[in-house]
């Protein structure tokens, strides 16, 4: 086989002709590296982004074919990751459309390819038309984020000649059958050109290095391993990864293979008695954790793999399982599974079918039928995507409003259409039709008792140097007590508003604002999540909105934009911790809930102590601790009356450990924090070490709640960004430096900031 692989390109776009450019690459980027348009991230106006923009933009080149290439016995152009409905031509013909990014689109042009020039067009049509809302008054609607009206038509895989006198693979797909501690993988393989005389053969390797083999007979074969090294994720056990090589033989000779690595897992759906559904791998029982994931960056090329690793790695750091991939972002490319293969992230996939209230046509529904089948036999070539929903999107008529009914009639005739599908592609993947049984359509979460728990979709702002980024550089005290009384409005930044002032005392200016907002999304995030895990009974997993940012400005993400933590994902690796402990203020009252999140039982002992806010010691008290597997139990309900004549001047410290040391550790305020009657905590630091690699250790003299602790101008790596101090012990923090420094340098670069500072 000989491989032609294009990477050079032109683009006619309206009036801007031949435009030069290199796969992957969008409109939208081409048109923006050429300074023919301005980055709308920094406040353009939709309409002078749009302006001049067609509704067709063609993608085209020549394609100089040798005389070997030209004259094979089977020539096929492949293209990958076409980002619009397109129409395909070569050499003046019409090979039909490609509608949807995520396939892998294959056309045979043997009877048409020459030695010599060749011609190639994509012809692609703006979804810009479709997507953007037009108000009463004319003027476009920016209510939502700026990437779906953006014209990103555009190629993000690839473009291939493939020239071969045998056979090639067109697709392969896998299924595993887990029996009695066996498991049996069943592979299918479909093939392009010759069909006489072609054979397969399948090779796998384990982690440790063991040989298994497997032969393959008019396309399907299997392979049987029966001591398998098992796939568990992220918390539970390690990632084991098998290699897979399925190799096409033509007569003797090799024709073509593929490779890929696949984990051995099996996955099922279950209700526990209160009918509450939960996921089981491997037999074992699983608290999702995590948060959803949409693209990095809403220019689809600008999406690169080295980014997308660091996002799945900090997720796992951050002792996620999960991810849900949600159907109004656009399905990622293979390598966003294969690296939540690599680190145990489990995947939810939303696939989003838009609803008709018209009749559903053969065309439609073989547009379904095609989506799913696509992402499906995609998808289940990795471990890590266990859930497959069906998302049904509502679209109304311009005369009348779809009813129940016909949403109900609706779901009825797609699950027709897509059971087939699924039971040929989807074998080893959960895959559910009405996701609104498993969703809250706020909180995200798997459950069936909707409102069960507080919304999670609480915003905050960027990091302050992202927000320098695109806002003047002048402070504006944007906040003050006013405020409070006028920001029930809804929206974002009302929510966001109104969290910090019920919560804070009033921040002055954009910096601490910034602060704030952080703090109000992770303490509201962390504050839901464990009392989900608490009140397991009523929910098994905790997954919210968002891991990442597809746009720099306020919203519920962990991680904005440039890829910077914010506070919710610094104290994620706390709150999603296998072992974590719940607390519960009611006036002079707390409640301290236990939950183990492991395969194994737990004994332990929980120590939890009193403090009066100068950090004398009013009572200390020890609590056995005894779970079994995946559970939680309310450890203590102690009312501290007697103990506190004023709320407001005391705090709870509570510490959870075994022999093995301690597992989880915490401070709880009975009051909100702009009600606690702080002190100055007089905050004193240490740093140790030579390089890049150093250990800071901070001290308080009494509760300093909320640090924040960053060095300026210096880029650098902490085990935690977001800590709590008392008086009673120090904190170590461990920091790794991108460049090396010395230890004054850090200590001169250290900038810290607690709750005790806001609006002062």
């Amino acid at each position: 086989m000989i491989k032609n692989e294009i990477k050079k390109i032109y683009l006619n776009a309206g009036r801007h002709e031949g435009i030069a450019c290199t796969l992957p690459c969008t409109l939208y980027s081409v048109l923006l590296s050429n300074g023919i348009i301005d980055d709308p991230l920094y406040g353009t106006n939709i309409e002078k982004v749009t302006e001049g923009i067609p509704e067709l933009c063609t993608y085209y080149t020549d394609v100089d074919l040798s005389v070997s290439e030209a004259t094979a016995k089977h020539v096929y152009l492949r293209l990958r990751g076409v980002l619009a409905k397109a129409e395909v031509f070569f050499n003046g013909r019409s090979y039909g459309t490609v509608a949807a990014h995520d396939r892998v689109s294959v056309f045979d042009v043997t009877d048409l390819v020459k030695v010599g020039i060749n011609k190639l067009e994509v012809r692609c049509l703006s979804p810009l038309q479709n997507r953007r809302i037009i108000r009463g008054d004319g003027s476009i609607s920016t209510e939502f984020e700026m990437a779906p009206y953006l014209p990103d038509m555009g190629i993000t895989g690839g473009i291939e000649f493939l020239s071969t006198n045998d056979a090639l693979i067109k697709e392969i797909g896998i299924s595993q059958l887990h029996d009695n501690g066996k498991v049996t993988l069943n592979i299918g393989v479909e093939t392009l050109g010759t069909d006489e005389d072609v054979r397969a053969m399948a090779t796998l390797v384990s982690p440790t290095g063991k040989i298994y083999f497997g032969g393959i007979s008019n396309g399907v074969g299997t392979i049987s391993i029966p001591d398998p090294e098992l796939w568990w994720p992220n918390g539970l056990g390690n990632h084991l990864l098998y290699k897979l090589t399925v190799t096409l033989y033509h007569g003797e000779l090799a024709a073509d293979s593929y490779q890929c690595q696949i984990g051995l897992r099996s996955v099922s759906l279950e209700r526990n008695a209160n009918g509450v559904p939960y996921i089981k791998i491997n037999g074992t029982a699983l608290f999702a954790m995590g948060a959803t994931y949409i693209p990095e960056n809403p220019i689809r090329s600008n999406i690169n793999p080295k980014n997308t690793e660091r996002l799945i790695k900090q997720a796992a750091e951050a002792n996620m399982n999960t991810l849900r991939v949600i159907s109004e972002g656009i399905c990622p490319d293979d390598s966003f599974y294969s690296l939540c293969d690599k680190y145990g992230i489990l995947v939810w996939q939303d696939l989003s079918v838009p609803y008709i209230a018209s009749s559903v046509t053969g065309a439609f529904a073989a547009g379904i039928t095609d989506t799913v089948r696509d992402v499906i036999r995609r998808t289940t070539r990795h471990s890590s995507v266990v859930l497959t929903y069906l998302s049904v999107t509502e679209v109304r008529d311009t005369e009348k409003t779809v009813t129940e009914e016909q949403v109900r009639e609706f779901r009825e005739l797609a699950s027709r259409i897509i059971t087939p599908v699924v039971e040929k592609c989807g074998n080893g993947v959960l895959f559910i039709y009405d996701s609104d049984e498993l969703f809250s359509h706020d909180e995200k979460y798997l459950h069936v008792k909707k409102g069960s728990f507080r919304k999670l979709a609480l915003p905050s702002v960027p990091d302050v140097s992202t927000l320098s980024r695109f806002t003047p550089p002048e402070e504006m005290n944007i906040c003050s007590p006013t405020l409070e009384a006028h920001c029930n409005c809804g929206h974002a930044l009302g929510n966001m508003l109104s969290a910090i002032c019920h919560r804070f005392r009033f921040p002055s200016g954009i910096e601490e604002l910034s602060y704030v907002s952080a703090l109000s999304e992770g303490y509201a995030t962390r504050d839901s999540v464990l009392l989900a895990r608490a009140e397991r009974d009523n929910c098994m997993s905790a997954v919210c909105r968002q891991l990442n940012d597809g746009w720099p400005a306020i919203s519920p993400a962990a991680v904005d934009f440039y890829g910077r933590a914010k506070a919710v994902m610094h104290l994620a690796k706390k709150f999603f911790s296998p072992f974590a402990v719940c607390a519960v203020a009611n006036g002079k009252n707390m409640k301290l809930y236990v939950s183990n999140d492991t395969k194994k039982a737990y004994t332990g002992r929980l120590v939890y102590s009193l403090y009066s806010k100068n950090g004398a010691c009013l009572r200390e008290t020890r609590a056995d601790v005894s779970l079994e597997p995946m559970s939680a139990a309310l450890i203590v309900d102690e009312d501290f009356s007697k103990y506190i004549d004023d709320a407001s001047e005391c705090y709870l410290l509570y510490e959870l450990g075994d022999n093995s040391g301690v597992q989880s550790a915490g401070i709880s305020i009975f009051v909100p924090s702009k009600r606690f009657k702080y002190e100055n905590p007089e905050i004193k630091t240490e740093i140790s070490g030579s390089g890049k690699k150093f250990v800071l250790k901070l001290y308080a003299s009494t509760l300093a709640m909320g640090v924040e602790i960053s060095f300026v101008g210096i880029n650098a790596k902490l085990s935690s960004n977001y800590i709590d101090l008392s008086n009673v012990s120090a904190v170590m923090i461990n920091v790794e430096t991108e460049d090396v420094v010395t230890s004054g340098e850090l200590e001169s670069r250290l900038s810290l900031r607690c709750e005790w500072g806001i609006g002062r």
